[in-house]
């Protein structure tokens, strides 16, 4: 799994009916089977196509994933992607998904030099795009779906393996600082930021007041 998903949406609203919005995604080509259908690397690693569920994207496999080599994508080049695909196309959401510190935990534990070097990069590489895309319009959600202990693992009911960082770029409400949410509420959220009816069957309200 991912570690960090930073998701973005735009301030303003389209009025959404039907598919009248545009998505994209930067990310492993596991998003593209779970919402495309079955991943070709040479034909899907690059998507145009209005009529899939992710209708731009640039996906990444990690074919040959070893031990020996974690294959693990530059964050600046995702970054970079997604800035290109924003520009390019304009969507309504966006997807970023980089697998790196995943990768880099299960091979050398959350506890390592090289586990805190390769987050240093994804905030490096933050920290040089996030500017670009609050200057094109879009709010910035920033999170994970698991963290990792010392022994490289993760999927337990430790707290380092359930409780993630959540960080939003933005202007809209959002609740004080430092006090516990919950990640169910995090597609609301986005679905609220955007304009969408938030669907019954999610049923942690949206962290969004407004």
């Amino acid at each position: 799994m991912g570690t960090v998903k930073p998701l973005r949406v735009p301030r303003h609203s389209r009025g959404f009916t039907g598919l009248n919005y545009k998505t994209a995604a930067v990310a492993h080509s596991y998003f593209h089977t779970l919402y495309n259908g079955p991943y070709d690397p040479i034909d899907h690693v690059e998507i145009d196509d209005e009529t899939k569920a992710i209708q731009h994207a640039r996906f990444y496999s990690m074919e040959g994933y070893s031990g020996a080599n974690i294959c693990a994508p530059a964050e600046i080049d995702l970054c970079a992607q997604a800035t290109h695909l924003m520009r390019r196309t304009d969507p309504d959401y966006l997807l970023l998904h980089t697998s790196s510190v995943d990768s880099t935990g299960h091979k050398y534990s959350a506890d390592s030099s090289q586990y805190r070097i390769q987050t240093w990069h994804i905030d490096n590489a933050l920290a040089r795009t996030i500017p670009l895309w609050l200057e094109a319009g879009y709010d910035i959600f920033v999170t994970a779906d698991h963290g990792m202990n010392a022994d490289g693992h993760h999927g337990g009911t430790e707290e380092i393996m359930r409780h993630v960082p959540f960080y939003y770029f933005g202007d809209a409400p959002m609740p004080e600082k430092d006090i516990v949410l919950d990640q169910l509420a995090i597609a609301p959220s986005i679905l609220n930021r955007i304009g969408v009816q938030i669907p019954e069957t999610m049923k942690a309200p949206s962290l969004i007041s407004s």
